[in-house]
């Protein structure tokens, strides 16, 4: 929880966008993205991880969804370094 609010605080300072916490995915979801993110390094592939993750509320539109798909990926690289070769 520690790096998500370091995270978010990075997104202030750096582009002056502050998330809502409705716009971001629940934790496992965002523990998910991180993977992709650090390990394989690229964007989460959408045939493994499941649009239903983000879905919190039964009402939650398409569009949402991909805002907090976005959000979360903008949180797991924010402070990172661009990896070499």
């Amino acid at each position: 929880m520690s790096d998500k609010a370091r995270a978010e605080e990075l997104l202030v300072k750096m582009f002056n966008l502050r998330l809502r916490p409705h716009f971001t995915p629940i934790i496992a979801t965002q523990k998910k993205i991180q993977y992709w993110l650090t390990v394989e390094y690229c964007f989460p592939d959408m045939t493994r991880l499941k649009w239903s993750k983000f879905e919190i509320d039964k009402g939650d539109t398409m569009l949402l969804k991909v805002k907090r798909l976005i959000n979360g990926v903008m949180l797991g690289a924010a402070g990172e370094k661009c990896r070499e070769g």
